[in-house]
């Protein structure tokens, strides 16, 4: 029996990806992309983070292609420095009101998360 280890981003994109493709079976218009808002810290002390979250994305994507559904799917990356949970919800609502986005993803801290917890329901 051969075991077999995911490292983390392999993890977090597989993840990702799964949930988009399972949360939203009732979306119209197979001919319209999946927008999926990828809100990370690209900036500040937990950039780190958000460029591990987004390369994760990414290398998915490239492995296993960008369509979900026969719907392409487009990543929109935004930065929300990881420090302000008030500045992660308002792009989180921008997202949404603005760039029509499906799917809110990422979040690098538990706390940027819950701020925009209100916006996802």
């Amino acid at each position: 029996m051969t075991t077999h280890k995911i490292d983390r981003r392999t993890f977090l994109a597989q993840t990702a990806a799964g949930a988009a493709a399972l949360s939203f079976p009732h979306l119209a218009r197979a001919a319209d992309p999946l927008k999926i808002a990828l809100i990370i810290p690209k900036t500040g002390p937990f950039a780190s983070t958000g460029r591990q979250l987004e390369a994760a994305c990414r290398l998915y994507m490239a492995k296993n292609g960008d369509t979900v559904a026969g719907r392409k799917v487009e990543l929109l990356v935004k930065d929300d420095t990881g420090t302000q949970p008030e500045l992660t919800k308002r792009m989180a609502q921008e997202s949404i009101v603005r760039d029509k986005v499906h799917i809110l993803a990422g979040f690098g801290l538990t706390p940027l998360a819950f701020a925009a917890a209100p916006i996802a329901t």
